[in-house]
């Protein structure tokens, strides 16, 4: 997720001692450690892409509900950072067709933003990366009135999700808000002192939390 992007853009978090030592062979602008059950980052982002570790877990209270899915905890601490005022993130999640999870994930990402679409992906998409458990990726965008574009009986490969997304930048189908600036640096506070950080829209959290 992050070899496309500028480094001095990005910003990741990965929990992997052998994951994290070759993000900081890449020349990052921050690589962290931190437990991603918490947010991670006070900066606000214009993009963060999360590939967070699946698995179920004790109720996790966020956003006034019960989460029981490792995924979507992180993946909701996550989009705290995220730009409320055009901000794009895409998620990988878990992607079980019977999941009763995800209904309530897509809810609670509601609350302040929008899922424009949802593509069950086919596990055997990844089968050359030794393993064929089925996933889901969300796209989200600014919160707007677009309702999300899901075919829950549909499983996408990944050639057809990235034709799709190159027809919906054409149409301007992406949620992007007028008047918003993508690629604009962002003004990042710490204590009194005001840093500025550059974001091309390529911003990337990587999540590897247990």
């Amino acid at each position: 997720m992050t070899l496309a992007s500028n480094p001095d853009n990005v910003y990741a978090n990965e929990i992997d001692p052998f994951r994290r030592s070759t993000l900081e062979g890449q020349g990052l602008n921050t690589v962290t450690d931190i437990d991603a059950t918490k947010q991670i980052y006070d900066e606000s982002f214009d993009s963060v892409l999360m590939n967070p570790p699946f698995g179920s877990i004790p109720t996790f209270r966020i956003q006034d509900a019960n989460v029981k899915k490792l995924e979507h905890v992180i993946s909701l601490q996550g989009l705290k950072s995220l730009n409320k005022d055009g901000g794009r993130a895409s998620i990988i999640t878990g992607g079980s067709k019977n999941d009763l999870n995800h209904r309530l994930f897509m809810n609670l990402i509601n609350e302040n933003f929008t899922v424009e679409k949802v593509f069950n992906v086919d596990g055997k998409e990844y089968t050359r990366q030794g393993t064929s458990f089925p996933t889901r990726l969300y796209v989200i965008g600014p919160k707007s009135e677009k309702q999300v574009d899901f075919d829950q009986n549909k499983s996408w490969s990944i050639d057809e999700i990235f034709e799709q997304y190159k027809k919906d930048a054409k149409d301007g189908l992406l949620g992007r808000q007028e008047n918003y600036e993508y690629g604009r640096p962002v003004q990042r506070i710490d204590s009194a002192d005001t840093k500025q950080q550059s974001s091309d829209g390529s911003l990337s959290r990587q999540s590897s939390d247990e």
